[in-house]
């Protein structure tokens, strides 16, 4: 017997959107191979066969989930991640594809979603665990795994009654926001029992209130279950899981997958360059001012085209994957919007711009171009240098990048396998400073043009611009209307410092950041509070605009306001920037943060927490560590507690990072820096032991790691140092014979070039 409770009414939320709960129920189906994932009670006898544990325990499965989180945690998560993985599967879950499914809530561990969005064209899936919050684009799924997840090799996957039972203390701001979701759309709960305690105390507050209408999958013959649900006000879908994704594909709704003016997929529109006719309208002066890097300014011709333009095109044309790196704030956006609005190869007729694009936004793109010739340009790649990959590893995309070379050193080792050209976006020559200088409207530049004072400045579009426009957005200029705001309204300065300290960690200011910020629901409030700091910002000419696609997030479009807003913060007014920071990791959770997984990389940094709070961060750590228990943040603690002097503690924190992670070298790198420097001014035996081991380690880090330029400059910087204080110059020949091979194979930018020369120099005069 198959029936649906309101049908019409569930058809509807198909079409508009609705939230999927799935329960193991729903994960049952056979693959191609007629292979099915095991029933958590079915495993019982195999677990006392692989961990060696009476065979009287076979039938508890609770008490077997006890012992083995006891003497076997490690091993028995690995089995699960084995067991719960598949590389196939049964293909009427493809309809999910088809639903307009806004989150995807499930107490599965399994990988089947991320198989079913991984292979499809109109929605890829975004995990709040891995990757943090994201913007409600149509084609994005939000996927809550409240038991773990197989795919996120830093997730702990609960198993069994008794940590079941507590998983929402342990993942309680998860529960937060799969509570959140469920108050947004209607809800499907498909193949789920209602058996987990944790999940059914939040669950029942939704039944309850019933803020949204909900269905519930009950299977034929469990009236029990069907009467109870109905009677608490749900609707029921009688049906097993098989026959009611049939119905489904049966009943999806049609979408209109190609858009009907450009006759190009749907899902790619919003990478597609823009028409100015249908974007906002920029003014010279706000670009000029405050460095607004928008397509409108492009597209009208505001900046000038270097030489860069011209000789870039000519590599792009030559070479089918091109990466473009330079200093931070050197002009690297700007460059690769004016190549992608310039470029017209009749191959590649199919244009995208993107930014920060993921792995799973790659394939979705990727799967919907096909085999048509195309070209993606990328901006700040280095982000997640895996998605750039998957472009440049199909023979019909041309993919062209841009970073800075810092974050490009750290991570190019990922992309080794694939052939590519790297070209070095360098300082402005004098005749390109002159061009952009006569770009400048007269009104707005200064009386006469400045270039360098001597041969070793550097002059990249920050320099450029600093020394030409007149009234530029300076420091102190900001300063002056952030020491404002906060005398006039202090909530409206917390929200500026929020703003300032996402968007310099490439994050981007939300209200559900806020919410949780100022512990409230209250959203005209919270409405009102950004619209004073609108008005603020507005008198330097500072927009803070709603995003284009989720008016739930909030753009500083000026990148300039960003980087020195950031500078007078921790700088200037640092005592009130650091209370905000430890507010803001105190309340607001790493699920509400977009795109958490490249935030945590900068926002958390050692430097950055010693600065700020000298030593009264490591409760801070402690708060990042209960989210993110990883070696990357016990990396940082470590590094953190080093700057404290605390060596020992540090040395405590970086043994257990290599731990967790025995195969990353910057890790061990880190190693070999605390020894190193913790050992350094102590004059004994045993120090001078430390010193050469610290320098062994950094030999097997440069012979075994991709990234060979970190431990070849911190390897010879040692090397000076055992030469000059303990004269010891053997190290100095390997550090010069690293750093000419680094510098022979083009392996650095040229502003790291200047310092590797001038630590040459420093050797060949030890040894002179």
């Amino acid at each position: 017997m198959f029936a649906i409770d309101k049908e019409e009414l569930f058809k509807e939320a198909l079409q508009n959107g609705f939230n999927l709960f799935t329960g193991a129920g729903f994960s049952t189906l056979p693959s191609p191979e007629g292979k099915c994932l095991p029933h958590a009670a079915d495993l019982a006898k195999e677990i006392c066969e692989k961990f060696s544990i009476d065979e009287r325990f076979s039938n508890d499965l609770e008490k077997l989930s006890g012992i083995l989180n006891t003497r076997s945690k490690q091993q028995f998560q690995e089995y699960l991640r084995t067991k719960y993985t598949v590389s196939s599967y049964n293909q009427l879950y493809n309809v999910l594809d088809k639903l307009n499914i806004r989150s995807y809530i499930t107490t599965n561990i399994d990988n089947i979603p991320h198989c079913v969005f991984g292979n499809n064209k109109r929605h890829y899936m975004q995990s709040i665990v891995m990757q943090g919050a994201a913007k409600r684009y149509s084609e994005v799924v939000t996927y809550i795994p409240l038991h773990g997840e197989v795919n996120n090799p830093d997730s702990n996957l609960y198993f069994g009654k008794n940590e079941l039972a507590n998983v929402d203390d342990s993942n309680k701001e998860l529960f937060h926001s799969m509570e959140a979701e469920l108050y947004k759309a209607p809800t499907l709960f498909c193949g789920y029992g209602f058996h987990d305690g944790c999940v059914n105390r939040a669950i029942s507050k939704i039944l309850t209130n019933k803020p949204q209408r909900i269905w519930v999958q009950c299977l034929p013959d469990d009236t029990e279950n069907i009467d109870y649900f109905r009677a608490l006000g749900c609707y029921v879908i009688v049906s097993d899981t098989k026959e009611l994704l049939e119905w489904l594909e049966r009943n999806a709704p049609l979408a209109n997958d190609v858009d009907s003016v450009t006759n190009l997929p749907a899902p790619l529109i919003k990478y597609t360059i823009p028409d100015t006719n249908k974007i906002s309208t920029v003014s010279k002066k706000e670009y000029f001012l405050n460095a607004a890097t928008d397509w409108y300014c492009i597209l009208s011709g505001y900046p000038a085209a270097t030489s860069f333009v011209d000789n870039i095109y000519e590599n792009i044309l030559q070479n089918k994957n091109l990466v473009i790196v330079g200093i931070p704030f050197s002009g690297k956006t700007t460059l690769l919007m004016q190549l992608a609005a310039s470029f017209n190869s009749r191959e590649a007729k199919l244009k995208l711009f993107l930014s920060n694009a993921t792995p799973q936004q790659a394939r979705q793109i990727v799967n919907n171009i096909g085999n048509k010739p195309a070209i993606v340009f990328i901006d700040d790649f280095s982000n997640d240098i895996e998605a750039a990959g998957i472009f440049m590893e199909r023979q019909n995309i041309r993919v062209v990048c841009a970073d800075s070379d810092y974050v490009f050193e750290t991570s190019k080792h990922l992309v080794e396998n694939i052939d590519y050209k790297k070209v070095d976006f360098g300082e402005l020559s004098v005749e390109d400073s002159q061009k952009i200088f006569e770009k400048i409207p007269q009104n707005l530049r200064k009386e006469y043009f400045s270039y360098k004072e001597t041969g070793s400045d550097k002059f990249s579009m920050f320099e450029m611009m600093a020394k030409n426009v007149d009234k530029i957005l300076s420091a102190d200029k900001i300063k002056f209307i952030l020491t404002k705001i906060k005398n006039m309204s202090y909530e409206a300065f917390e929200i500026v410092a929020i703003a300032a300290y996402l968007t310099k960690n490439k994050s981007i200011l939300s209200t559900s950041v806020l919410f949780s910020y100022f512990e409230t629901s209250d959203y005209e409030w919270l409405k009102t509070q950004i619209n004073v700091v609108k008005n603020y910002l507005s008198e330097i000419n500072v927009p803070l605009t709603e995003d284009e696609y989720d008016q739930d997030y909030y753009v500083l479009r000026s990148r300039l306001f960003v980087r020195q807003a950031f500078y007078v913060l921790t700088d200037c007014l640092k005592r009130e920037f650091a209370k905000i920071v430890r507010k803001f990791i105190t309340k607001v959770p790493p699920y509400n943060i977009y795109e958490h997984y490249i935030f945590k990389r900068y926002a958390y940094d050692a430097k950055l927490f010693y600065k700020l709070f000298n030593d009264k961060a490591l409760d801070l750590y402690e708060i990042i560590y209960s989210y993110e228990r990883n070696a990357f943040t016990l990396q940082q603690r470590a590094m953190y507690k080093f700057h404290l002097k605390d060596y020992t503690g540090a040395y405590a924190d970086i043994e257990e990072a290599i731990n967790k992670s025995p195969h990353n070298f910057s890790i061990k790198n880190t190693l070999a820096t605390i020894l190193f420097n913790a050992n350094k001014n102590i004059n004994t035996d045993a120090a001078l032991d430390k010193l050469k081991e610290a320098m062994s380690i950094l030999e097997k880090c440069y012979k075994s790691d991709k990234r060979k330029i970190f431990h070849a400059t911190d390897y010879a910087n040692f090397a000076i140092f055992l030469a000059r204080e303990h004269n010891i110059p053997d190290y100095l020949n390997i550090a010069e014979l690293w750093l000419k091979d680094i510098l022979e194979q083009d392996e650095v930018t040229r502003q790291r070039e200047k310092s590797l020369l001038g630590l040459l120099k420093d050797i060949d005069s030890i040894k002179n």
